[in-house]
Protein backbone atom coordinates (compact mmCIF):
# COMPACT_ATOMS: atom_id res chain seq x y z
CA UNK A 1 0.00 0.00 0.00
CA UNK A 2 2.79 2.36 1.13
CA UNK A 3 4.58 1.70 -2.72
CA UNK A 4 1.28 2.23 -4.24
CA UNK A 5 0.86 5.65 -2.43
CA UNK A 6 4.22 6.41 -3.31
CA UNK A 7 3.39 5.65 -7.35
CA UNK A 8 0.02 7.66 -6.96
CA UNK A 9 2.28 10.74 -5.56
CA UNK A 10 4.87 10.67 -7.83
CA UNK A 11 2.25 10.92 -10.90
CA UNK A 12 0.58 13.35 -9.17
CA UNK A 13 3.43 15.40 -9.12
CA UNK A 14 4.40 14.25 -12.90
CA UNK A 15 0.49 15.38 -14.03
CA UNK A 16 0.90 18.18 -12.59
CA UNK A 17 4.32 19.61 -13.78
CA UNK A 18 2.96 18.95 -17.34
CA UNK A 19 -0.17 21.18 -16.44
CA UNK A 20 1.92 23.71 -15.77
CA UNK A 21 4.42 23.25 -18.68
CA UNK A 22 1.24 23.28 -21.09
CA UNK A 23 0.04 26.60 -19.25
CA UNK A 24 3.19 27.96 -19.43
CA UNK A 25 3.28 27.41 -23.38
CA UNK A 26 -0.09 28.63 -23.89
CA UNK A 27 0.70 31.96 -22.65
CA UNK A 28 3.65 32.53 -24.38
CA UNK A 29 2.39 30.95 -28.03
CA UNK A 30 -0.72 33.46 -27.22
CA UNK A 31 1.53 36.39 -26.15
CA UNK A 32 3.51 35.77 -29.56
CA UNK A 33 0.54 34.92 -31.72
CA UNK A 34 -1.20 38.22 -30.63
CA UNK A 35 1.67 40.40 -31.25
CA UNK A 36 2.31 38.70 -34.94
CA UNK A 37 -1.49 39.12 -35.75
CA UNK A 38 -1.60 43.18 -34.46
CA UNK A 39 1.45 43.51 -37.04
CA UNK A 40 0.28 41.49 -39.45
CA UNK A 41 -2.95 43.74 -39.62
CA UNK A 42 -1.86 46.96 -38.62
CA UNK A 43 -4.40 46.92 -35.41
CA UNK A 44 -4.07 46.86 -32.07
CA UNK A 45 -5.70 44.11 -29.99
CA UNK A 46 -7.81 44.93 -27.15
CA UNK A 47 -6.05 43.12 -23.99
CA UNK A 48 -8.25 40.69 -23.55
CA UNK A 49 -7.89 36.73 -23.32
CA UNK A 50 -6.83 35.87 -27.02
CA UNK A 51 -9.34 32.84 -26.82
CA UNK A 52 -12.09 34.83 -26.79
CA UNK A 53 -10.73 37.47 -29.11
CA UNK A 54 -10.39 34.58 -31.88
CA UNK A 55 -13.85 32.66 -30.95
CA UNK A 56 -16.22 34.17 -33.55
CA UNK A 57 -13.95 33.80 -36.60
CA UNK A 58 -13.88 37.45 -37.38
CA UNK A 59 -10.43 38.08 -36.66
CA UNK A 60 -8.91 34.78 -37.90
CA UNK A 61 -10.98 35.70 -41.31
CA UNK A 62 -9.42 38.99 -41.45
CA UNK A 63 -5.70 37.74 -41.36
CA UNK A 64 -6.62 35.51 -44.08
CA UNK A 65 -7.61 38.67 -46.33
CA UNK A 66 -4.38 40.39 -45.36
CA UNK A 67 -2.43 37.40 -46.01
CA UNK A 68 -4.21 37.01 -49.39
CA UNK A 69 -4.47 40.65 -50.52
CA UNK A 70 -1.84 42.62 -48.72
CA UNK A 71 -4.56 45.39 -47.68
CA UNK A 72 -4.89 46.19 -43.89
CA UNK A 73 -7.53 48.62 -43.95
CA UNK A 74 -10.78 47.90 -41.97
CA UNK A 75 -9.66 47.55 -38.86
CA UNK A 76 -12.03 45.08 -36.78
CA UNK A 77 -13.67 47.25 -33.86
CA UNK A 78 -13.87 45.85 -30.44
CA UNK A 79 -17.41 45.15 -30.23
CA UNK A 80 -17.06 43.15 -33.63
CA UNK A 81 -14.36 41.23 -32.22
CA UNK A 82 -16.04 40.33 -29.04
CA UNK A 83 -20.02 39.89 -30.37
CA UNK A 84 -21.41 36.34 -30.37
CA UNK A 85 -22.43 34.96 -33.44
CA UNK A 86 -24.40 31.94 -34.87
CA UNK A 87 -22.32 28.94 -34.57
CA UNK A 88 -22.21 28.33 -38.75
CA UNK A 89 -21.07 32.03 -39.09
CA UNK A 90 -18.24 31.38 -37.03
CA UNK A 91 -17.14 28.14 -38.54
CA UNK A 92 -18.00 29.61 -42.16
CA UNK A 93 -14.91 32.36 -40.75
CA UNK A 94 -12.71 30.27 -39.30
CA UNK A 95 -12.69 27.41 -42.10
CA UNK A 96 -11.62 30.96 -44.40
CA UNK A 97 -8.60 30.68 -42.41
CA UNK A 98 -7.96 27.02 -42.60
CA UNK A 99 -8.11 27.31 -46.67
CA UNK A 100 -6.00 30.30 -46.75
CA UNK A 101 -3.27 27.86 -44.30
CA UNK A 102 -3.92 25.00 -46.66
CA UNK A 103 -3.69 27.35 -50.03
CA UNK A 104 0.06 28.19 -48.59
CA UNK A 105 1.38 24.74 -48.40
CA UNK A 106 0.42 23.75 -44.59
CA UNK A 107 -0.40 20.05 -43.99
CA UNK A 108 -3.31 18.94 -42.06
CA UNK A 109 -1.50 18.04 -39.22
CA UNK A 110 -0.21 21.45 -38.76
CA UNK A 111 -3.86 22.81 -38.58
CA UNK A 112 -6.20 23.08 -35.67
CA UNK A 113 -9.92 21.79 -35.84
CA UNK A 114 -12.51 24.62 -36.27
CA UNK A 115 -13.77 23.69 -32.65
CA UNK A 116 -10.69 24.54 -30.86
CA UNK A 117 -11.60 28.32 -31.70
CA UNK A 118 -15.61 28.32 -31.49
CA UNK A 119 -16.15 26.31 -28.87
CA UNK A 120 -15.41 27.39 -25.04
CA UNK A 121 -13.38 24.58 -23.87
CA UNK A 122 -11.33 24.54 -27.41
CA UNK A 123 -7.78 24.33 -27.59
CA UNK A 124 -5.36 27.68 -28.08
CA UNK A 125 -2.42 26.26 -27.80
CA UNK A 126 -3.59 24.17 -31.01
CA UNK A 127 -4.62 27.37 -32.96
CA UNK A 128 -1.35 29.33 -31.74
CA UNK A 129 0.55 26.41 -33.28
CA UNK A 130 -0.91 27.27 -36.43
CA UNK A 131 -0.75 30.57 -36.35
CA UNK A 132 2.98 30.03 -35.72
CA UNK A 133 3.18 27.57 -38.72
CA UNK A 134 1.80 29.92 -40.83
CA UNK A 135 4.34 33.37 -40.13
CA UNK A 136 7.00 30.64 -40.97
CA UNK A 137 5.34 30.18 -44.04
CA UNK A 138 4.59 33.59 -45.24
CA UNK A 139 8.50 33.99 -44.12
CA UNK A 140 9.44 30.85 -46.87
CA UNK A 141 7.20 32.78 -49.14
CA UNK A 142 8.59 36.05 -48.96
CA UNK A 143 4.92 37.25 -47.95
CA UNK A 144 4.89 40.74 -45.86
CA UNK A 145 4.40 39.46 -42.56
CA UNK A 146 5.84 39.95 -38.96
CA UNK A 147 8.30 37.51 -37.21
CA UNK A 148 6.63 35.38 -34.94
CA UNK A 149 9.33 35.43 -32.54
CA UNK A 150 12.89 35.87 -32.61
CA UNK A 151 15.69 33.51 -30.92
CA UNK A 152 15.98 34.98 -27.74
CA UNK A 153 12.48 34.13 -27.18
CA UNK A 154 12.30 30.98 -28.11
CA UNK A 155 15.54 30.32 -25.80
CA UNK A 156 13.84 32.02 -22.83
CA UNK A 157 10.48 29.32 -24.00
CA UNK A 158 13.22 26.39 -23.93
CA UNK A 159 14.93 27.21 -20.55
CA UNK A 160 11.00 27.53 -19.12
CA UNK A 161 10.94 24.08 -19.88
CA UNK A 162 8.15 24.47 -23.00
CA UNK A 163 10.26 22.38 -25.52
CA UNK A 164 8.35 18.91 -24.58
CA UNK A 165 5.09 20.03 -25.02
CA UNK A 166 5.96 21.83 -27.81
CA UNK A 167 6.88 18.77 -29.36
CA UNK A 168 4.01 16.82 -28.10
CA UNK A 169 1.64 17.49 -31.74
CA UNK A 170 5.35 16.32 -33.49
CA UNK A 171 5.53 13.11 -31.87
CA UNK A 172 2.41 12.60 -32.17
CA UNK A 173 2.49 12.54 -35.99
CA UNK A 174 5.30 9.98 -35.71
CA UNK A 175 3.91 7.46 -33.85
CA UNK A 176 0.95 7.66 -35.80
CA UNK A 177 3.37 7.31 -38.90
CA UNK A 178 4.48 4.20 -37.22
CA UNK A 179 1.25 2.50 -36.54
CA UNK A 180 1.98 3.32 -32.52
CA UNK A 181 -1.18 5.80 -31.77
CA UNK A 182 -3.70 2.76 -30.15
CA UNK A 183 -3.87 3.03 -26.40
CA UNK A 184 -2.27 1.58 -23.73
CA UNK A 185 -2.57 -2.10 -24.56
CA UNK A 186 -0.05 -1.77 -27.57
CA UNK A 187 2.29 -0.21 -25.89
CA UNK A 188 2.01 -2.90 -22.67
CA UNK A 189 2.03 -6.10 -25.63
CA UNK A 190 5.16 -5.37 -26.76
CA UNK A 191 8.40 -3.48 -25.00
CA UNK A 192 9.95 -3.28 -28.38
CA UNK A 193 7.20 -0.88 -29.55
CA UNK A 194 7.89 1.24 -26.05
CA UNK A 195 11.78 1.78 -27.66
CA UNK A 196 10.51 2.60 -30.80
CA UNK A 197 8.08 5.46 -29.08
CA UNK A 198 11.27 6.88 -27.57
CA UNK A 199 13.03 7.09 -30.40
CA UNK A 200 10.64 8.42 -32.28
CA UNK A 201 10.11 10.73 -29.82
CA UNK A 202 13.67 12.14 -29.77
CA UNK A 203 13.84 12.04 -33.98
CA UNK A 204 10.61 14.34 -33.25
CA UNK A 205 12.59 16.57 -30.60
CA UNK A 206 15.76 16.37 -33.36
CA UNK A 207 13.82 17.72 -36.34
CA UNK A 208 12.28 20.88 -34.09
CA UNK A 209 15.68 21.50 -33.09
CA UNK A 210 16.75 21.43 -36.70
CA UNK A 211 13.79 23.58 -37.74
CA UNK A 212 14.60 25.89 -35.35
CA UNK A 213 18.61 26.29 -36.91
CA UNK A 214 16.92 26.78 -40.38
CA UNK A 215 18.73 30.21 -41.74
CA UNK A 216 15.70 32.08 -42.52
CA UNK A 217 15.57 33.68 -45.79
CA UNK A 218 14.04 36.81 -47.43
CA UNK A 219 12.30 37.10 -51.06
CA UNK A 220 12.84 40.57 -52.25
CA UNK A 221 9.90 42.19 -53.78
CA UNK A 222 9.09 45.34 -56.12
CA UNK A 223 10.27 48.31 -54.03
CA UNK A 224 12.19 47.19 -51.57
CA UNK A 225 14.99 48.56 -49.86
CA UNK A 226 17.20 47.05 -47.63
CA UNK A 227 15.32 49.07 -44.48
CA UNK A 228 12.57 48.47 -45.27
CA UNK A 229 13.43 44.43 -45.23
CA UNK A 230 14.93 45.13 -41.28
CA UNK A 231 12.01 46.73 -40.32
CA UNK A 232 10.02 43.82 -41.69
CA UNK A 233 11.66 41.54 -39.77
CA UNK A 234 12.21 41.74 -35.69
CA UNK A 235 16.16 40.69 -34.66
CA UNK A 236 17.65 41.78 -38.23
CA UNK A 237 19.90 44.98 -38.07
CA UNK A 238 20.96 46.77 -41.18
CA UNK A 239 24.99 45.71 -40.79
CA UNK A 240 24.43 42.96 -40.09
CA UNK A 241 21.63 42.22 -43.09
CA UNK A 242 24.79 43.46 -45.34
CA UNK A 243 27.53 41.97 -44.04
CA UNK A 244 25.47 37.96 -43.71
CA UNK A 245 25.27 38.71 -47.69
CA UNK A 246 27.73 39.73 -48.63
CA UNK A 247 26.44 43.09 -50.16
CA UNK A 248 29.73 45.23 -51.58
CA UNK A 249 26.82 48.39 -52.38
CA UNK A 250 23.22 48.22 -49.62
CA UNK A 251 21.70 50.19 -51.56
CA UNK A 252 20.87 47.95 -54.26
CA UNK A 253 19.29 44.79 -53.73
CA UNK A 254 17.14 43.29 -57.22
CA UNK A 255 13.22 41.80 -57.08
CA UNK A 256 13.18 38.07 -56.46
CA UNK A 257 16.66 38.25 -54.80
CA UNK A 258 16.73 35.89 -51.77
CA UNK A 259 18.48 37.26 -48.79
CA UNK A 260 19.73 34.97 -45.90
CA UNK A 261 18.07 36.75 -42.30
Amino acid sequence: RAAHQTFLSRSDRMADSVAKSRQAEEEYLAARASEWIEGLTNQRLPSQDLAKLLRNGRLLKRVSLVIESGDTSGALSRAALTEERKGFQSVSDVNSFLECCRALGLPDHQLFNASDVTSAGGDLVSVCRTVRSLALRCEERGIEAPVFETEKQKERARRRGMSTSATSGMVTAVRKKLGLEGGEEEGTRSGGAVVVVACASLAAVAALFALSRRPRTYVVRKGDTLSRVVRRNRGVTLQGLAEKNNLENPNLILADQKLKL
